[in-house]
């Protein structure tokens, strides 16, 4: 047996006092983390906050907790909320360019006038939302369930709303220039006096689904139906 020197003896300490500064070591949590651009708050609880007007540019929220938040005229271009909560949350005014919203749920959630550009929005579940006079140009809104929700004088041009869920949505004054409607669900949504005249993938029962008037005006080929206008019309956001 080889004898036991004093360096080997300092060594074996100085690894035994590595290994207890590592066992102590802890990272800082990313939910104790003030919110700021391009922190992480993956999966944290954090609810209730008022953030108006803060600058988080990049912020990730991916299956974050963030209910009954307020983000209004807050910076959040390109923040990612993929799989968060966000029931009651408002965003009103709010930089929301580029931001990622894939598969998110916000049941009563408030865009009101939030620049949603390029935003991507698919399979969201945002019933009885507010996104009136919301800027969503070019924003990806397939599959989103957009039930009930005021989208009143928004902005969707060449936006995509295939398979999007309109259900009761009030669209009047909403700009859908060259949009994509493909197999939207549009049963009782409002559209009165909108032009549909350069809207994509619109079909005749679509239409008869929805309810316009003699203002709506149709792409090429498509006639107004005979349904036209409801008898019977509820707003978009009343209580069931």
């Amino acid at each position: 047996m080889r004898p036991v020197t004093i360096g080997f003896v300092v060594a074996l300490a100085a690894a035994a006092a590595i290994a207890l500064a590592v066992r102590e070591w802890r990272p800082e949590v990313g939910c104790s983390r003030e919110p700021g651009a391009a922190v992480d708050w993956t999966g944290c609880n954090r609810q209730a906050l008022d953030l108006e007007g803060g600058s988080f540019a990049g912020m990730i929220f991916v299956q974050a907790e963030i209910s009954r938040s307020t983000l209004a005229g807050a910076n959040l271009r390109g923040a990612d909320f993929t799989r968060a909560r966000l029931d009651r949350v408002v965003f009103d005014g709010a930089d929301l360019r580029e931001a990622i919203f894939d598969r998110a749920e916000g049941p009563r959630s408030s865009f009101r006038n939030a620049n949603l550009t390029g935003a991507d929005l698919g399979k969201a579940i945002l019933p009885r939302g507010d996104f009136h006079g919301a800027e969503l140009s070019g924003a990806i809104l397939a599959k989103t369930d957009l039930q009930r929700s005021d989208l009143q004088t928004a902005a969707l041009q060449g936006a995509d709303l295939r398979e999007a869920l309109l259900g009761r949505a009030d669209l009047r004054g909403a700009k859908l220039a060259d949009a994509r409607l493909d197999r939207a669900y549009l049963m009782l949504a409002d559209l009165r006096g909108v032009d549909l005249s350069t809207v994509q993938g619109l079909t005749t029962a679509q239409l008869a689904d929805a309810c316009g008037d003699a203002a709506t005006q149709l792409p090429p080929g498509l006639t107004t139906p005979e349904t036209w206008p409801c008898t019977s019309l509820e707003p978009a956001t009343a209580e069931p």
